[in-house]
């Protein structure tokens, strides 16, 4: 599989994300979830921050240089509550930004033309499964 292939179901799924996200509006945005306490910005701006993450991960996997994950679980939940109080245009804009960020880090490879690998796992806190 080449890897623009590998992107396509990548982008339908963030095309969809967009679409549900577009289809708020700003007082939508303090709505409840299935995730208390976290609202919908909570969410929109997680899956944005979860795909800077593996951008990150990408890094570590194309140059080698350890880039992990996450600086802390504090880290984490600090830019989640940042963010999540924005209106909808400024998180559509944020996970059209970091879907960007994740095709050109994945389309990038590493310089040696030999593609991303991993010798095995990276640094992964522990989070409940729902997040």
């Amino acid at each position: 599989m080449h890897k623009t292939e590998a992107l396509g179901p990548i982008t339908a799924s963030t095309d969809r994300f967009l679409q549900t996200v577009r289809a708020l509006t700003d007082a939508d945005i303090a709505g409840a979830t299935l995730v208390p306490p976290w609202t919908r910005g909570h969410v929109i701006t997680h899956v944005a921050r979860a795909t800077d993450n593996l951008c990150r991960l990408l890094t570590w996997a194309r140059t080698g240089v350890e880039t992990p994950q996450y600086a802390s679980m504090d880290a984490r939940a600090a830019e989640i509550e940042a963010g999540a109080r924005r209106p909808v245009r400024e998180l559509a804009a944020d996970v059209v930004a970091t879907a960007e960020r994740f095709d050109l880090g994945w389309l990038t490879g590493r310089a040696d033309g030999t593609g991303l690998t991993t010798t095995g796992p990276g640094p992964v806190p522990r989070a409940p499964y729902w997040i």
